[in-house]
């Protein structure tokens, strides 16, 4: 099975952002989609306050765990930026026209 290095998750919602986070903390790059730069500023901001808050706790830097995950991490609107992707986790909302029109 090939190695996955290059992740894209669609939906910068709580799971999406979540889904982000952890494969960006397993060292690989992620890009993260969603329809509005709104949805994916505020999964950046979640994402960023989770990693700094876990830094803290763990004895870590916050400043150079931010820097980290916003280095794996691009954050776009324009769905083609999956195109070069090894694996695509879809986590939109819960609709199924969403879901369709997504497929």
């Amino acid at each position: 099975m090939p190695e996955i290095r290059n992740v894209g998750v669609i939906g910068a919602g709580t799971m999406g952002n979540g889904i982000a986070q952890v494969f960006a903390a397993s060292g690989r790059d992620v890009v993260l989609v969603d329809l509005e730069q709104s949805f994916l500023d505020r999964g950046v901001a979640s994402m960023t306050k989770s990693v700094r808050k876990m830094a803290e706790k763990g004895g870590k830097d916050p400043a150079a765990a931010e820097s980290e995950l916003k280095s794996k991490i691009r954050a776009t609107t324009d769905i083609e930026a999956l195109s070069s992707v090894d694996l695509a986790v879809e986590a939109i909302v819960e609709s199924r026209d969403a879901k369709l029109d997504l497929f």
